[in-house]
């Protein structure tokens, strides 16, 4: 399309696009938080507690995310529910190289997994240190100790577990490999004892890991470091089909209990992915006992002791089925070596509106003082609410009455420190008590430390219910600026999983978008996390027909009621939203002004024999998915009807394709068939790859290319 006198001159919009990217990119985000308290020794009925707070913020000049600490000291009446003060004693304190980290029961010593770059002389390396309040007391280099690979420091298999008796440090590491050598290598050495002597003719050997955001993670296992004698052991006895991680200890600090995911017959995808075969298992430290916890047929994460160290909970599902779902909460009992259901799946929302459990984990500290409720994040339809959980009455409460993203970020003497955003509130630092079970839900948090509201952004939910019947309802959250006169131009975006959820949380680019006039809707369609088990089932064999056509729906509505450009409606969307985005503009030609997508999913057929979720495409599309990936003709027809290249010889909408060059998950190859079709066809199309990004496309240099790109492409496309 030829750009109109209503579309602003082309470098005027770059320079202003850029300039409120560089706005935005100033403000933090809340990645972290903990709390410790001590007795106030000028009160005896005050408690004063640490907050501590980890923020990340964008460095476009360094191209990196830059992360730091903030300390505040929050002092609270003895009964833990008068917050009387707040201070923040010092500056932010930039943490550098930390990848974990973890304080002691004591709060005396802090143990940090420290990575230290590669220079021109030396390789990667890695440190575990340990720190008292006054100095550094240990330093060990993990390459020299030579027990094990790399630590994992991921949110998947990485733990750092101090001992109650703080002797020992419980952390997980990669297994360490054999050297492998050329049949015509002449340093092989001659000398090596049988046990470290060379593999040879194995170097060109293909080793499964993980997949995407967890390559090279591919045999993670048990380590222990004696912190006073400072040796390094690795707990035997494990099978070597498994890979564990998740690990805390056991009652009396005589064994881990950990999560394993097992290899066999391969590794598969595993981020994003709770359908997993895996279990809850206990080994003794000596290698001699090891058993699993878990019941059988079940995939598990998040094993967590209560302050009792009596009761073990864990989350819990089918290990069939999609990538995503409604979990359980399940209790083991230690002494009676029982287990039994707190929380089991729900298939369609409550009369409270509560619709089960989902979420990624478990806060690491999630119990209650007098072990009795544990506390936890899930998605509530279209938020993401904290709830508070009675593991004796069942009873499930919701501590959030306001709209938006809530996180649990720690739970210290029932105290829970939280972050919150919105789509027009960036980020806010909260805390509050947790009171006496069967009340408090109303009770107030207080802000510590937050980010300015963007006063110029409004948002609201909409529920939608095609045909009237509340089982089939879904909902959508439309972003807009408040101080536009003239029709704003609307954005439609489906977010990705499918099985996901756009929880009313603050996006930059979400933002970006409306300063810059645009408004956004983003659709919660039935298949998304927060509304029922059975509702999200119902996107099953309907990819591509019903996914579409709610956002549609939803989109049509919109433009019904509110004040909005009908001429010029975009679409935007990543993985399974630029699978939907791709079926808008073939099933709905003429409809688009233009569209921009990052990683789509284009056809399931080519997916399933590049991606490291194979069996994504069988599960979405109600197909029977066998580990050896043979289908028949039939099959395949059916998965080709789901994919977006279907309708590929309709597609004439301006199209914009985003590709992470290392993205495992929906690989390039997806992006650049869909390109070279629209290429040969003559449609108005543009392929971004960004060098070492994979499926999220959330690196600094990606991110902020993408905003003013799409924009941009907005902006030039407009009628």
């Amino acid at each position: 399309m030829a750009e109109t006198e209503q579309a602003i001159p082309d470098q005027g919009f770059i320079d202003h696009a850029t300039q409120i990217y560089k706005e935005l990119s100033s403000i933090p985000t809340i990645t972290g938080g903990s709390l410790y308290t001590k007795k106030n020794g000028k009160d005896n009925e005050a408690f004063e507690f640490v907050v501590t707070s980890k923020w990340s913020q964008r460095d476009l000049e360094k191209k990196e995310k830059r992360v730091f600490q903030r300390n505040h000291i929050a002092t609270f009446s003895g009964d833990s529910r008068k917050l009387i003060s707040v201070q923040e004693p010092s500056f932010p304190v930039e943490l550098q190289n930390v990848q974990l980290s973890s304080t002691s029961p004591s709060g005396k010593y802090q143990a940090i997994i420290r990575k230290i770059p590669a220079t021109k002389k030396d390789d990667e390396k890695q440190f575990i240190e340990i720190w008292s309040c006054n100095n550094i007391i240990k330093s060990i280099d993990i390459k020299a100790a030579d027990k094990h690979g790399d630590i994992n420091e991921d949110s998947q298999f990485g733990s750092l577990q101090w001992s109650p008796s703080e002797k020992y440090l419980l952390y997980v590491a990669e297994k360490k490999k054999p050297k492998k050598v050329s049949y015509f290598d002449s340093s092989k050495s001659e000398e090596s004892s049988e046990k470290s002597k060379p593999e040879t003719g194995f170097q060109f050997d293909y080793e499964s890991d993980w997949g995407e955001l967890l390559v090279k993670k591919s045999h993670p296992i048990l380590t222990v470091l004696d912190i006073h004698k400072g040796d390094i052991s690795v707990i035997d006895g494990i099978p070597d089909d498994l890979s564990v991680g998740q690990a805390i200890w056991n009652p009396g600090e005589t064994g881990v209990v950990f999560s394993g995911w097992k290899h066999e017959p391969y590794r598969l995808g595993l981020i994003y992915c709770t359908n997993r075969r895996s279990g809850i298992f206990h080994i003794s430290l000596d290698g001699t006992n090891f058993e699993q916890l878990s019941l059988p047929d079940n995939a598990v994460l998040s094993p967590r002791f209560n302050p009792q160290m009596d009761k073990l909970i864990y989350l819990a599902r089918n290990t069939k089925g999609v990538h995503a779902c409604c979990l359980k909460l399940m209790e083991f009992d230690w002494k009676a070596r029982t287990t039994v259901t707190i929380v089991d799946i729900v298939d369609y929302p409550r009369d409270d509106g509560f619709a089960g459990i989902y979420c990624s984990g478990l806060p690491e500290r999630c119990w209650s003082f007098d072990g009795k409720r544990i506390i936890l994040g899930s998605f509530w339809a279209s938020s993401l609410k904290i709830l508070a959980i009675d593991v004796e009455s069942k009873s499930v409460m919701n501590l959030t009455k306001e709209d938006g993203c809530w996180n649990v970020l720690d739970v210290q003497k029932d105290l829970i420190l939280a972050s919150f955003s919105s789509p027009s509130c960036p980020n806010r630092l909260l805390i509050r008590p947790l009171t006496s079970s069967g009340d408090g839900a109303d009770l107030d948090w207080t802000v510590i430390a937050n980010m300015e509201d963007h006063q110029d952004i409004k948002w609201e939910n909409i529920t939608l219910s095609p045909d009237g019947d509340k089982t089939k309802s879904y909902e959508a959250v439309l972003i807009q600026p408040t101080n536009l006169e003239k029709d704003v131009q609307l954005v439609v975006h489906p977010h990705g999983g499918p099985h996901s959820n756009y929880p009313s949380n603050y996006m930059i680019e979400f933002a970006g978008l409306c300063k810059l006039g645009f408004a956004v809707l983003s659709v919660n369609y039935r298949g998304s996390l927060g509304f029922g088990q059975k509702v999200l089932e119902s996107l099953l064999g309907n990819v591509g027909t019903q996914d579409v056509g709610e956002v549609k729906y939803a989109l049509d509505k919109v433009l019904e009621t509110r004040k909005f450009d009908k001429k010029n409606v975009f679409v935007m969307g990543g993985s399974h939203g630029g699978f939907i985005a791709c079926h808008f503009i073939g099933q709905y030609p003429d409809f688009f002004s233009a569209v921009a997508i990052r990683n789509p999913v284009i056809n399931i057929v080519s997916l399933i024999g590049t991606s490291d979720i194979p069996d994504w495409g069988f599960e979405e599309a109600a197909c029977d998915f066998d580990d050896d990936l043979l289908a028949d003709a039939e099959t395949y027809a059916k998965l080709l009807s789901h994919s977006p290249i279907s309708h590929v010889k309709k597609i004439v909408t301006p199209t914009m394709l985003m590709l992470g060059e290392v993205d495992l998950r929906v690989p390039p190859s997806q992006g650049k068939e869909l390109y070279r079709t629209l290429k040969a066809r003559g449609v108005d199309v543009r392929l971004l790859i960004y060098p070492d990004n994979s499926h999220p496309l959330n690196k600094v240099e990606a991110e902020s290319d993408a905003f003013v790109n799409i924009s941009r492409w907005f902006n030039k496309h407009r009628n």
